[in-house]
């Protein structure tokens, strides 16, 4: 009785076998709930550094789209003066006189702002509405041309 047998020895280590594949197959891969509350924390975290950056190139796109506008104003200020013969000083009386300068025939605004053209050969300036701030501009802020 002191020696198992050949036939002994290889039926356990069969059934062993058959143990570790049996297990192997039956589990199953998930997430845990700390692994997930990990990751919903990261993307929170990269969320709140985002979104600054985000407000401030907006703001930064809308201004130079005024500034733009104003350039644009400026020259079509300086070619209906000339088309004109007006001297400088000039009082330009409405946008609309100017239209014919603009490439879709009028300025389109970004945050409803209003453009004053002033005089001839006297830079252009833009007006905020009340309760709009845009960049370092504060709401109701005159936007000079650049």
């Amino acid at each position: 009785m002191g020696r198992p047998t050949l036939a002994c020895d290889l039926l356990k280590v069969h059934s062993v076998c058959r143990m570790k594949t049996e297990s192997s197959s039956q589990t199953r891969s998930a997430f845990t709930l700390t692994e997930l509350m990990i990751v919903v924390a990261i993307i929170g975290l990269l969320t709140t550094l985002a979104v600054p950056n985000l407000a401030k190139a907006r703001d930064t796109s809308r201004l130079n789209m005024i500034y733009s506008n104003l350039r644009a104003l400026d020259a079509a200020k300086d070619r209906w003066a000339l088309e004109n013969n007006k001297a400088s000083g000039t009082p330009v009386t409405d946008i609309g006189v100017l239209s014919n300068y603009f490439r879709w025939g009028a300025i389109r605004d970004v945050v409803h702002e209003t453009y004053v053209p002033n005089a001839v050969g006297t830079p252009c300036e833009a007006d905020l509405p009340p309760g709009v701030a845009l960049g370092p501009y504060g709401p109701g802020a005159v936007i000079p041309a650049p």
